[in-house]
């Protein structure tokens, strides 16, 4: 086989050639990216009728489920996830080839079984925004030689390891096997959304995070403790779900301030005691589970004030 490299003005082209049958195919995106994509496809495995396109000698964007620049043909997002009728790629083993597209801006990857670590080269992902890795089997720690090390660790002492501060979305929830340190967290300044639900957290009571996050679920994370202080420092919370944790202690004020500009609040299926709301259920809250907890009181006298909530558990 011999590998020619074409340029045009728009777009680079590379020209596959298989001399024993003249077959030839004309591939936008990079070698290097196509190449990354194959490695992929030897773990996969596609349902009759999916995926057929993911082949040697085939143009990589327009396989199943890439989408590549229109203008440099770079591959751009990677969403891996079951179809509406429950049909997609299955398996998939993670590995570094997932850092070979420096163009990357949404990696999605649900429910397909993936296995393996992430990949410390994530951070030179400069333009990665969205993370959503879930329903899959990731295991080992965010970084794995890190999550056993003494929270006051210098830093210096470290290796290099984290994910790029463009990251916006980040959800690793249902992996199980994942643990996750506050150190993976020490770039990200833009995160608005994070999900971790089912993961094991490796996180300091004193950490004080330097991204403000809009939606945080945390449900399942075994923290078997007081609700995080540092969830406090988060003043632009809407959306807060901290439910089955074996979480003790009172609920504190801190919290229920806070709640009164939350969409929805879940602390259900704890160990938390105390009081609904307090100093007043003046609240614009629409959602609130606090059930299976050991609160004082069930229903404030003022509840006529909760005049936007559409669904209460207390029980």
């Amino acid at each position: 086989m011999a590998l020619a490299i074409v340029k045009f003005a728009t777009s680079t082209v590379f020209l596959i050639v298989l001399f024993a049958n003249t077959y030839i195919c004309l591939c936008r995106c990079p070698p290097q990216e196509y190449e990354a994509l194959l490695s992929f496809n030897i773990t996969l495995t596609f349902p009759a009728g999916y995926g057929y396109e993911w082949a040697n000698g085939t143009d990589c964007c327009k396989w199943y489920r890439i989408e590549c620049d229109e203008h440099k043909n770079h591959v751009v997002e990677i969403r891996w996830m079951p179809d509406r009728n429950g049909y997609g790629a299955e398996g998939g083993i993670m590995s570094d080839n997932l850092c070979k597209f420096p163009s990357l801006t949404g990696i999605v990857i649900s429910d397909v079984g993936l296995i393996g670590n992430l990949p410390s080269c994530l951070g030179n992902l400069h333009f990665l925004e969205d993370i959503i890795i879930e329903y899959n089997g990731l295991g080992g720690g965010c970084p794995p030689l890190l999550t056993s090390m003494p929270v006051e660790i210098d830093l210096m002492s470290a290796p290099s390891w984290g994910l790029p501060s463009s990251i916006k979305l980040l959800s690793f929830s249902l992996n199980h096997e994942l643990t996750i340190s506050e150190i993976f967290f020490r770039n990200l300044t833009n995160l608005w959304r994070l999900s971790l639900s089912n993961s094991t957290l490796n996180i300091s009571t004193s950490w004080i995070p330097n991204f403000q996050l809009s939606e945080l679920e945390l449900v399942s994370c075994q923290m078997d403790g007081q609700i995080p202080p540092w969830i406090s420092t988060q003043f632009s919370l809407y959306s807060l779900k901290l439910a089955d944790n074996g979480l003790v202690g009172e609920i504190p004020s801190w919290l229920w301030a806070m709640a009164a500009s939350f969409d929805e609040l879940n602390i259900s299926q704890n160990h938390l005691h105390g009081s609904l709301f307090p100093n007043g259920p003046n609240s614009g809250i629409g959602i609130l589970d606090v059930s299976s907890n050991a609160l004082s009181e069930n229903i404030p006298s003022e509840w006529p004030a909760l005049t936007k909530l559409i669904c209460l558990m207390i029980i």
